[in-house]
């Protein structure tokens, strides 16, 4: 009995001494590995009551153990801010109800804030202000064909409406219409923009009243017209035929002209016109015909200025470097250089005037057969 009891207490023993061993080698393992730090401080004992007190009086009210004050501070993340960003609403049973797109969104402020407003862009309308634009030579019939029968589009007639050209044209291969007739002149405004037609065949022989502009009562200018040909009966010229208080300004030719009375370079006749900065370059020859200027055929109480002719002539009577014959006209600061050839009524720079006015203006050209000359 006593041997049983000394092996029980040796066993225990044992045991005890086992379990000392372990508790020390963990602890000593927690230490070198970290497992648990020391804290910086230990709370006061004031606090830990005041803790406890919130506790027990939390549970006695029902209320979480650490609840929030209305004043804490609590970091909420920010939401995007960017217009093109897109926001999804959710219901509360997670269910999509519908995206907002916001891109491109225009805040009202960033709208007062914006310097470049776009104003609506003005439509042509036949104006001096907005022309009707003329870039090829389709266009350029189609208006044509439409003062031929006195059209009227976008609200204004065709006749007196305003033009502009913005590319050169190319007329080759295309049978046109003078524009204008006698009881429809162009009353309108013309502008050439500096472009240039050429190429422009207008072959009728038995006609008055032949040009690119049959009768014109508006205005032409900035334009030129080169290597083209033009034939009529009277009244022929370069740019217009019968040129009725019109005014031409600026506006250069090369044009061979043909025809039986009344021809020019530029106008075959011309009354009541203003004719200003324009010029004439082609030779005429037109034997036997009367009233052939460089420049106009047949002027009558016009104002020809700052104008000059540099082709020779060759014609019958009332034939004039610049103009064939004058009644009522001034002519200022103007010349002629182009040689006659005239069986009578010849002149470098007028074939035959009446009761006009000539100043500052001269010829250089030769003068052959003429009847009487100036």
């Amino acid at each position: 009995m006593k041997k049983a009891t000394i092996r029980i207490l040796s066993v225990i023993l044992c045991i005890m001494l086992l379990v000392n061993i372990t508790s020390d080698f963990t602890y000593i393992y927690a230490l070198e590995t970290d497992l648990f730090e020391e804290p910086e401080s230990l709370p006061e004992q004031d606090d830990v009551d005041n803790y406890e007190d919130t506790i027990e009086n939390n549970e006695e009210n029902g209320e979480p153990d650490d609840p929030v004050t209305e004043n804490e501070d609590i970091d909420v993340p920010e939401l995007p801010t960017d217009n093109n960003a897109k926001t999804d609403i959710t219901d509360n049973d997670g269910e999509e109800q519908k995206t907002e797109d916001k891109t491109n969104e225009i805040t009202e402020e960033e709208k007062d804030d914006d310097e470049f407003v776009l104003e609506e862009l003005p439509f042509e309308d036949g104006s001096e202000e907005f022309p009707f634009l003329i870039d090829n030579y389709e266009t350029l019939l189609q208006f044509t064909e439409g003062m031929r029968v006195n059209a009227m589009f976008e609200g204004v007639r065709l006749l007196t409406a305003s033009f502009k050209l913005t590319s050169d044209l190319d007329l080759s291969g295309i049978t046109f219409t003078p524009i204008g007739t006698s009881s429809l002149p162009f009353g309108g405004t013309f502008d050439g923009n500096g472009h240039v037609i050429s190429n422009l065949v207008i072959d009728l022989p038995t006609i008055d009243n032949v040009g690119l502009f049959s009768h014109n009562s508006g205005v032409i200018r900035d334009l030129r017209i080169e290597s083209s040909s033009i034939s009529g009966r009277n009244n022929v010229g370069g740019l217009v035929g019968n040129n009725i208080s019109g005014r031409i300004i600026g506006v250069n030719v090369d044009v061979s002209v043909r025809g039986t009375s009344a021809i020019g370079g530029l106008v075959g006749r011309s009354i009541n016109g203003r004719i200003e900065g324009t010029s004439s370059t082609m030779d005429i020859t037109v034997p036997g015909a009367t009233n052939v200027g460089g420049l106009i055929g047949l002027s009558s109480s016009d104002t020809i200025s700052l104008s000059y002719s540099t082709g020779s002539i060759i014609g019958g009577g009332q034939i004039g470097g610049l103009v064939g014959q004058l009644s009522g006209t001034t002519i200022s600061r103007s010349y002629a250089t182009g040689n006659i050839s005239a069986t009578s009524f010849s002149g470098g720079l007028v074939g035959y005037m009446l009761i006009s006015t000539i100043r500052d203006s001269f010829s250089r050209g030769n003068v052959s057969e003429q009847h009487t000359s100036g």
